[in-house]
């Protein structure tokens, strides 16, 4: 009994830091999403971008949090379903060629970009941080 309570007790333990690291992402992306065109969304070339910004600001969240690759792509996948309000197929697309993607992530890259904006935000330079999604989208 005592193996089944612990793995259960990591299992929860991992879903609420999963919930942290999601909040966190929701607080840095709304207001950079107040800079962006709606209508920027629909292109399918720029819906990417938006992607690969937010998987690079996870990553700079999950160094804070100490999450994986699995753990990261979780949080894409919660973030895009429920803030970002993307169907499921377009999600498992999205995603799919997030984890293809060879473009790298230095800071010139889109997912160089979202780490390096979220970075800034978790240091407090929030201004500076939410004004780098309208830029990454436009690249």
């Amino acid at each position: 009994m005592g193996f089944l309570n612990k793995w259960f007790g990591r299992r929860q333990a991992q879903a609420r830091q999963l919930d942290r690291c999601k909040t966190k992402l929701d607080s840095f992306m709304r207001p950079s999403m107040s800079l962006v065109d709606t209508r920027d969304m629909s292109i399918p070339e720029r819906r990417q971008r938006y992607v690969r910004f937010v998987y690079g600001a996870i990553h700079a969240l999950s160094e804070k949090y100490e999450m994986d690759e699995t753990e990261r792509l979780a949080v894409l996948v919660m973030f895009l379903k429920t803030t970002a309000q993307m169907h499921e197929r377009e999600v498992s697309k999205l995603v799919a060629d997030c984890t293809k993607e060879t473009e790298g992530t230095g800071s010139q890259s889109t997912t160089g970009k979202g780490y390096e904006a979220m970075r800034q935000w978790l240091d407090g330079d929030a201004g500076a941080a939410v004004s780098r999604l309208g830029g990454a989208l436009k690249a």
